[in-house]
């Protein structure tokens, strides 16, 4: 499932006003920090423009698949819940994939 494209064009208008290098470097930077930087209390993504590139670059597949890893557990399970909570953690694709799957299913 794709990244409902609200969504997607918020990021990209976002995204017009930094360039695209900038971007590419900041989510490289992102991923090296993840890979290689222990986790001591400190924040990994130090920007706004690294919160955007890390938008930008991951959103979409997390979004893909938290949507297919719901499709699959409403199928198995055979109920849905009747609450939703965003702890606000990353990036929000997780809260937007499960609304528009019980939207979508309505």
């Amino acid at each position: 499932m794709e990244i409902p494209q609200s969504l997607r064009s918020a990021v990209e208008n976002l995204a017009e006003s930094i360039s695209h290098s900038k971007l590419l470097t900041d989510a490289q930077n992102i991923s090296m920090r993840y890979r290689s930087e222990r986790i001591n209390g400190e924040r990994l993504i130090t920007s706004k423009t690294e919160a955007l590139a890390y938008s930008a670059s991951r959103m979409p597949a997390t979004y893909g698949a938290v949507y297919t890893a719901l499709e699959s557990s409403m199928l198995t399970a055979g109920c849905v819940p009747k609450t939703l909570s965003d702890i606000g953690a990353g990036t929000g694709a997780a809260s937007w994939a499960a609304a528009q799957y019980w939207i979508w299913k309505k």
